[in-house]
């Protein structure tokens, strides 16, 4: 893959996660990104961060990222191809690779252009904000987001045009906070989550403490991981409190979620999670891993060993708006109803009795078009159907906000 190498140019956590994916050499755009940044450019010092954070390198990866921030806050990511005449401005934070929605894949599927601008209470803002047609909040829900997602609340009187994903809702995902929000709608399982801290968790693997008094809806099996953790860190099912004990011994977190286990596996004994996009209120499949644990992430479940598995992803792909999405209507849509944003994901599932089971919403969650078109190629065009609606509900709302302008209230609702 060629990059443009310019003093402005920007390569994009997209394009450089593809280079990675497909196992290429980059030795050498790494030695040309040092080059750059040796010379100060901030662009080719973030480039360098991101693919550092790829290469399993994080602290260094974030140490550069502070460089390049030091330097500059706005940066332009233009898309190989331009397919969309929309200029979409992404409020994002300092942070790990998971600290926001990474949006360049969709901008790159999708062919139009990002204004990246970095903002948090630490950082300076520019004297203007950059030309857009639209802004979309970018931050993710974690708990080192908080202080910046009030922050970039306080900004938004100030911003001209719609702005999508208000900061004040994305920090209501977090899995406790959600959870207590989505009880009570028919047709959704929704297991309540508990933050708890290390002491409790002490207290109840000695039984000084009842799990009642920790989770509502509590009774074990129950379901543990660290706050702030993905990707299945630290995710484990204990089956009664003396388990704790060595789990807490192998994990030094402060602070965990627990919620109960829900046992999804269907009569094949194989487990199906789903990955939903919900846009503008519209769900769409972005994945779907068979597993036969009940840990199900899509890259480590082999679908790309099982071309049973992947027909059957085919097949649902081909069939969801007539089946998953039909049988959830009615939870689907009350549950985007409370959720308030314009653009989100869900992990989620069906319980043995028919219910959609949630496992987690967020607004920050990766959808990609990396897979191998020879290997999965049902999947190319899903991804850019998903990637084009989002396009046009973008050009869609600027079109509707130039009839209807947002008053500073609105925007901070």
């Amino acid at each position: 893959m060629a990059f443009k190498d310019t003093e402005a140019s920007l390569i994009g956590v997209a394009r450089l996660a593809k280079l990675i994916y497909q196992g290429r050499d980059v030795s050498e755009l790494s030695q040309q990104l040092i080059n750059r940044g040796i010379q100060g450019n901030p662009a080719a010092l973030l480039d360098l961060s991101v693919l550092l954070q790829l290469t399993g390198q994080p602290e260094t990866g974030l140490d550069i990222q502070r460089q390049a921030l030091s330097i500059q806050q706005h940066f332009t990511l233009e898309p190989t191809t331009d397919r969309h005449d929309i200029r979409l401005l992404t409020l994002v934070g300092p942070g790990t690779l998971m600290s926001n929605c990474p949006l360049e894949f969709v901008a790159e599927g999708a062919g139009f252009t990002l204004e990246l601008l970095y903002v948090s209470p630490e950082l300076p803002l520019p004297d203007r904000f950059p030309d857009h047609d639209i802004a979309i909040v970018a931050l993710g829900e974690l708990e080192t987001n908080q202080a910046s997602l009030i922050y970039v609340n306080s900004l938004l009187g100030c911003l001209p045009g719609p702005i999508l994903n208000s900061p004040l809702k994305i920090s209501q995902l977090s899995r406790d906070t959600i959870s207590a929000q989505l009880q009570d709608i028919p047709g959704a399982d929704v297991p309540l989550t508990a933050k708890v801290s290390r002491e409790k968790l002490k207290a109840l693997a000695e039984n000084s403490l009842s799990l009642e008094a920790l989770l509502g809806d509590g009774t074990f099996p129950i379901i543990i991981r660290p706050t702030d953790s993905h990707a299945g860190y630290g995710l484990e099912k204990l089956s009664h409190g003396a388990e704790l004990t060595d789990y807490l011994a192998r994990y030094d977190n402060p602070q965990f979620f627990i919620s109960r286990y829900v046992e999804y596996a269907a009569p094949d004994n194989l487990y199906r999670k789903y990955r939903v996009v919900l846009i503008d209120g519209e769900p769409e499949l972005a994945h779907m891993g068979i597993s036969s644990h009940w840990i199900n992430h899509y890259d480590n479940v082999g679908m790309g060993d099982s071309a049973e598995k992947r027909e059957e992803e085919a097949r649902e792909m081909a069939a969801f708006k007539d089946s998953f999405a039909s049988r959830h209507k009615t939870a689907l849509k009350n549950i985007h109803e409370r959720v308030g944003l314009e653009y989100y994901a869900m992990d989620c599932s069906e319980t043995q009795d028919g219910r959609l089971l949630i496992f987690e919403i967020d607004s920050s969650m990766i959808i990609h078009q990396l897979d191998s078109p020879d290997l999965y190629p049902y999947k190319q065009p899903q991804m850019q159907m998903i990637f084009d609606k989002i396009a046009a509900m973008l050009i869609s709302k600027k079109r509707n906000s130039l009839s209807k302008p947002e008053t500073q209230s609105e925007r901070r609702a």
